[in-house]
């Protein structure tokens, strides 16, 4: 998981459609790669391996992204998507009754 990784400091490498790819910002504590790209990923991983100055870099924005990965934001984030759907739902309510 991307949050177990950040957590430890590991620099997670995930794709667009991770489930926890949201926690995971390109260049910033990660990188991301389309869906089934393995070509880039390879690129990725490379990339890191050489580059160590980058490394550190996304390694030090892992672990400060660390302290934000709580129970606390999960369900904030999980209210605010209920409270999209919840509107949206409203709304097709309301153009069908008229």
């Amino acid at each position: 998981m991307v949050s177990e990784a950040i957590g430890s400091g590991c620099v997670p490498l995930v794709s667009e459609t991770c489930a926890d790819s949201f926690i995971c910002r390109h260049m910033v504590n990660g990188l991301v790669h389309p869906t089934g790209d393995v070509e880039t990923l390879r690129k990725q991983i490379t990339m890191l391996h050489k580059d160590r100055v980058l490394l550190k870099k996304l390694r030090e924005g892992a672990l400060r992204t660390a302290p934000d990965i709580t129970w606390k934001a999960a369900g904030r984030i999980l209210y605010q998507a209920y409270q999209e759907v919840i509107s949206k739902f409203r709304e097709r309510l309301d153009r069908s009754v008229i």
